[in-house]
């Protein structure tokens, strides 16, 4: 459980019996805690906008075990929206704001979290970041990412676009396992995406919102 204190720092309790068991360390030069995600290890990735600035984002990650800093990552101009940490990498999603709707773009990258190194990266111009998820299961090898109506496949090992299509409403959450990704539209609308195969596999179920 992380529970936001003072504006810029976190502290971190045990989830069962509600123990203080750490606090991030003050970190200079930022000024706001933006989003924080915790992995079942214990990893958190920490993003903060820069002091001086109201679109730079630095992300700590942090071994929420010990508070040990592994390493940062600087995101100049953007805003991030969520991080997904597996094993020694993450997933960044983020926006990156011009001065009009046409200089926009939905951000995505892998970090390797022990070094803070970028290892790929993709800009999709002129939509905003909506949903990040990684697929699980043994045979799982990709991450899914919505911007605006569009929704996205990468191989999350180099970044390489398995799938990309259109739909008619935005995504606003999705999950996958091995294969397959259940994804939900924002008009109600569910879909079925087959990550192997990189096609729709039922898209005729809908329903309505309570």
């Amino acid at each position: 459980l992380v529970v936001e204190a003072d504006g810029a720092d976190y502290l971190l309790y045990d989830g069962l019996t509600l123990e203080c068991i750490g606090k991030t360390p003050e970190f200079e030069n930022v000024y706001r805690a933006d989003y924080v995600y915790v992995n079942p290890d214990g990893i958190m990735a920490c993003a903060y906008t820069v002091q001086g600035t109201s679109e730079d984002t630095i992300i700590y990650y942090i071994n929420g075990n010990n508070m040990e800093v592994l390493s940062t990552s600087l995101f100049s101009g953007k805003t991030v929206n969520k991080v997904i940490v597996e094993g020694n990498r993450a997933y960044v999603l983020a926006d990156h704001i011009g001065d009009n709707l046409s200089e926009t773009s939905c951000y995505v990258c892998a970090v390797d979290i022990t070094t803070g190194q970028i290892l790929w990266e993709n800009e999709q111009q002129g939509c905003r970041a909506g949903v990040i998820s990684l697929a699980s299961g043994e045979d799982a090898g990709t991450l899914f990412v919505s911007a605006d109506c569009m929704m996205s496949m990468f191989d999350k090992e180099n970044g390489a676009v398995k799938y990309r299509s259109i739909v008619h409403s935005k995504p606003v959450a999705a999950s996958g396992c091995d294969d397959v990704y259940e994804i939900y539209l924002q008009d109600g609308s569910y879909y079925l995406v087959g990550t192997k195969t990189a096609e729709y596999i039922d898209v005729s179920y809908e329903f309505e919102c309570a």
